[in-house]
């Protein structure tokens, strides 16, 4: 399975790149925040079809999730649903936006 550092150097970008008139059109800065093993933080940039290490801008929904449930979510393996309500995903921010995230990840989980 892919690692996080990997979606974020090389899947991510060209998932961006795919989608980026739907990524325009909801628009939106994203903050990932991976803890554990290959943890770090990301900024996702929708506007500018983007994605950047670190925060670099104020983003409009910060997510915090392990590296490895991260990698598990974009596999369409982890329940999201069931992760919120357990606090294994926390969600800072305009909690709408996270199904914006889910356009974005969906290419990975079918």
């Amino acid at each position: 399975m892919t690692t996080a550092l990997e979606l974020f150097d090389d899947v991510l970008p060209r998932l961006l790149a795919a989608q980026k008139d739907v990524c325009a059109k909801l628009g939106g800065a994203y903050a990932v925040k991976l803890t554990g093993d290959g943890g770090g933080t990301w900024t996702i940039d929708f506007k500018t079809a983007s994605v950047q290490k670190g925060v670099t801008k104020r983003a409009d929904l910060t997510l915090e999730i392990s590296g490895d449930d991260f990698v598990r979510m974009m596999h369409g393996a982890l329940d999201v649903i069931a992760s919120l309500k357990s606090g294994r995903i926390k969600i800072h921010g305009d909690g709408k936006k996270i199904g914006n995230l889910a356009v974005l990840f969906a290419p990975m989980s079918s």
